[in-house]
């Protein structure tokens, strides 16, 4: 799967900031299995998915801004949490630019291919 999402919450919690994001259950008009769903919530919960800022980033370490923390499903939503790397540098304008209201969607994909050997070893 692969989306677009809005940030719909961002928030910051013991010296920690988080982001929230609604990840819609139905893809092309069909909605998923529970299955499906119960699997990405256990993608997101194992806190081994990272988070970039922008799509065209390698996937090289440093450019990791955070990682997926946590889901659950609320309604027919399913509501993701991010916490940011304190240590990522452009984590700091990223946040900001949400203190001030302004729009920002990321980008997600789970499931989607598998990485080449070389793709690994560069990262």
């Amino acid at each position: 799967m692969e989306a677009t999402i809005p940030i719909t919450h961002h928030y910051e919690q013991d010296g920690k900031r988080y982001l929230e994001v609604t990840i819609q259950t139905k893809e092309e008009d069909e909605e998923l299995s529970f299955e499906c769903v119960q699997d990405m919530i256990s993608q997101f919960q194992s806190k081994h998915l990272p988070f970039f800022i922008r799509e065209d980033q390698s996937l090289k370490w440093k450019n990791i801004a955070g990682k997926y923390v946590n889901a659950e499903l609320r309604g027919k939503e399913l509501i993701a949490t991010i916490e940011l790397n304190p240590d990522n540098k452009d984590t700091d304008e990223f946040f900001q630019y949400l203190e001030n209201d302004m729009p920002l969607y990321v980008g997600l994909g789970i499931g989607e291919g598998e990485y080449s050997e070389q793709e690994i070893e560069d990262a």
